[in-house]
């Protein structure tokens, strides 16, 4: 447990380590997308077969830098956070509804079932603030039980908070108005759908602040059967029906997972 409460007690150090600025400059991303751009409308008065593969990739190649220009632009005011620290997990050991070991390595401890959930959580801004972070479903021979793990978003959303969110959301939408003005960057916007900007807040829940909750269900006859008999049509299996059978190692909780109605 100590080396979460470290992780926790230096979160801003933690979250730094996985932050940076993005070096390249913006006026040579928007120049880079106007060159690929006119490479791409040269290829489309050609119109032969050779050049659809080679639009294909340019095409692919002016997306990574629309992607690029507004990850350079935001990252000049807002340190870019890594995907890697969404990565990052925590292991906790539950015995009977209580964690009884939180750890930043993966260790069995008797008697408990390990639920891993990420190290830090995340939540959507002005709703309940409450996030669940991880599950475990357990089938016995008749029963099902599920152990979830929640927490809470700590304190308020003050005005100085209020602000700084308006304050960046603000600075996002500048980019949009100057990218607008940015020849192939807007040409690229003007077929693109792009995604509402998403206020919301990252932290490091405390062991006390994990809730832990526990429901046991029993299982419908139906599951308590095995084997199974399956038909398989069309590369896909469908599940006819089970039956009784001694010697046969139970497997319902395969079946309950993995056999549904309709098309995926």
């Amino acid at each position: 447990m100590a080396e979460t409460q470290l992780l926790i007690k230096e979160f801003p150090k933690t979250v730094a380590r996985h932050c940076n600025r993005p070096k390249a400059s913006i006026s040579e991303i928007a120049e880079t997308a106007d060159l690929a751009m006119t490479e791409r409308q040269d290829a489309e008065r050609i119109g032969k077969q050779e050049t659809r593969d080679f639009l294909k990739k340019q095409q692919a190649t002016l997306d990574k830098l629309l992607g690029y220009y507004f990850v350079s632009s935001l990252s000049q005011e807002y340190p870019l956070i890594s995907k890697e620290l969404f990565t990052l997990k925590r292991y906790l050991a539950v015995r009977n509804g209580v964690i009884v070991r939180d750890d930043s390595e993966k260790t069995s401890v008797e008697d408990a079932e390990t639920i891993t959930i990420p190290l830090f959580a995340y939540t959507k801004l002005f709703t309940d603030h409450t996030v669940k972070l991880g599950e475990s479903v357990h089938i016995g021979s008749r029963t099902q039980r599920t152990t979830r793990i929640t927490a809470k978003l700590p304190g308020e959303i003050t005005e100085d908070l209020r602000y700084a969110a308006k304050r960046a959301l603000s600075f996002y939408h500048s980019i949009l108005e100057q990218a607008y003005q940015e020849h192939a960057i807007s040409d690229l916007l003007l077929h693109k759908e792009l995604e509402k900007p998403e206020l919301g807040a990252l932290w490091i829940p405390t062991l006390s602040s994990l809730e832990v909750e526990t429901e046991i269900k029993e299982l419908p006859a139906a599951l308590l059967r095995d084997p199974a008999l399956v038909l398989t049509a069309m590369d896909r299996k469908y599940l006819i029906k089970t039956w009784d059978a001694q010697d046969d190692k139970r497997f319902e909780r395969y079946l309950q997972q993995f056999s549904k109605k309709g098309l995926d």
